[in-house]
Formats: C-alpha cells, sequence, structure tokens
C-alpha cells in the first residue's frame, strides 16, 4: 500500500509489486487514498469478505434444507469459525474472498446456472491460486450436465476480464498471465508448511532415500482422487443426487492439499 501511495496509486499497478494477482492488488492501489492505516483497510475488505463466505453458505444450507433457522444458523457458525476469524481479523489474509467465490460458484452450479457458476469461478481463481483445490468439481459438474460445455468460455472471458484493468494501467501482460506459475515454481524445500497434510506425518529433519520420490507420490495421490471422483460420477450417472455433487465439492476441496505437498495450514480454508 504505501508503495502504490508513494507511486502515484492506481498508476503503480504498472510496476511488478508482490507476488499477489492484479484484483487484490487493485484494492490496494485504492486504499493508499484513503487516510486510514493500511493493517485495518486491509482486514477489514477480508472481514467484508467473511460475511459474504457465511451468506454463500447459508444459502447453500437453505438450498438443501428448505430451513430459514438452519440457513442462519449456517450463517452464523461461519462467521465465527475460528478459521474464519483468525484468517482475516487477526492474520490479515484474504483467503475469504476466494473463498466466498467458490462458494457462491458451487451455489448457482446446483441451482443450474451455469455461467453464473463459472464467472463466480473464474473470480475466485482471480483472487488466489488456491482456487484450483476447488475447480476439479467442474469435471463433475460437466459430466452430470449442471454446468454446461457451450458455456466454458465464460470462465477465461472472466479471468481475463479483472486482468485487463491492470494491463490497460500499462502492467506487463506477461507478469499477470503468469503470475501463478511463479508461485507454484517457488515451492521448494519443506514438503509441509504446517498444514494437515499426509506430510504432517514425517518428522523434521528426517531423511531417507524415498523422500527424493515423496512429492510425486502426493501428486499422484491427489490426481488420483480428482479422476477417481470422475470416474465414480460416469459409473454412476443415473445415482449421482445434487447432495453427492456436494459432497464431492467437499472431498476435492479438502482432499487436493491434503496430498498436495508445500501446503500451507491455510490451503485449508
Amino acid at each position: 500500500v504505501q508503495y502504490f501511495r508513494d507511486n502515484g496509486g492506481f498508476a503503480g499497478i504498472a510496476d511488478i509489486v508482490g507476488n499477489y494477482n492484479l484484483p487484490y492488488l487493485y484494492f490496494l492501489a485504492l486504499f493508499s487514498y484513503i487516510p486510514i492505516d493500511d493493517l485495518y483497510l486491509i482486514k477489514y475488505l477480508s472481514i467484508i469478505f467473511d460475511v459474504v463466505l457465511a451468506w454463500g453458505i447459508g444459502r447453500i444450507v437453505f438450498f438443501f434444507t428448505d430451513s430459514i433457522a438452519r440457513q442462519r444458523a449456517a450463517f452464523l457458525a461461519a462467521m465465527f469459525l475460528p478459521t474464519v476469524a483468525l484468517n482475516s481479523a487477526w492474520w490479515g489474509q484474504c483467503d475469504s474472498i476466494f473463498a466466498a467465490f467458490c462458494v457462491i460458484s458451487l451455489y448457482h452450479a446446483l441451482n443450474g446456472r451455469s455461467k453464473l457458476s463459472l464467472a463466480f469461478a473464474a473470480l475466485a481463481l482471480s483472487f488466489k491460486v488456491q482456487a484450483v483445490f476447488f475447480l476439479p468439481i467442474f469435471g463433475v459438474l460437466l459430466l452430470t450436465g449442471l454446468v454446461r460445455a457451450r458455456d466454458v468460455w465464460v470462465f477465461p472471458a472472466v479471468f481475463v476480464a479483472t486482468l485487463l484493468p491492470g494491463i490497460l494501467l500499462g502492467h506487463p501482460i506477461g507478469d499477470a498471465l503468469t503470475i501463478y506459475l511463479r508461485q507454484v515454481d517457488g515451492a521448494t524445500g519443506v514438503l509441509n508448511y504446517n498444514s494437515a497434510s499426509i506430510y504432517a506425518f514425517i518428522p523434521y529433519n528426517y531423511s531417507a532415500l524415498w523422500l527424493d520420490y515423496a512429492e510425486y507420490i502426493g501428486i499422484a495421490l491427489a490426481v488420483g482422487l480428482v479422476y477417481t471422483t470422475m470416474l465414480w460420477t460416469v459409473a454412476r450417472y443415473r445415482s449421482t443426487t445434487l447432495g453427492t455433487v456436494f459432497g464431492f465439492a467437499v472431498l476435492l476441496a479438502l482432499g487436493i492439499p491434503l496430498f498436495l505437498p508445500y501446503m500451507h495450514e491455510r490451503y485449508f480454508y
């Protein structure tokens, strides 16, 4: 935020600042114009999306239960989960933003709103690469017809649209399109960063020959999980209910980071 304040606010978007994607940088640039402590503004943004996230969760609960009481209970439970409160209000992280868009995307998919579901999924990915833990559910959604193949163009269109303001302000196109590739390339070293993944069972500083291949084993398990959900959907197409689709979404969002190496604790958010 201070960098943007010192370099003309939104004009500073033209430079490569930090390793967040452009949509989040738009907010940081906006904050440079506001005479309020930067940390408060950063946390306020995430807390606002805590509310959006809780609303989305409440809508999904209402969709399955048709109960306003349960919807309200789910909203309050989501708002006051320690995970949610710690991530936004204490750490100042922005996981609630991409998670809120993922939840809203799933809600629209369950309602058969194909284009809206793809649009919100693209918004989720535009804020954080961790949305990739959710995106494989679209394989199931396409197989079940909840998302139509002819609407898939919406996803790249919305994602590119989120980058256009920054590109028009002079931000390098190459950087805008490859920011996530560089983030992934930077994941090296320790197999587990305080996450509850399978690598948490490996003692710190433990060494063995098989550890050289451990990351590939985890990646293979994660890919296997994704393909298993697709094969199940194909094999049991007639018995794949909306509840099953929801269950697969939860399974993938938790199961993929469970198996992958280099996961941080907040990747389960």
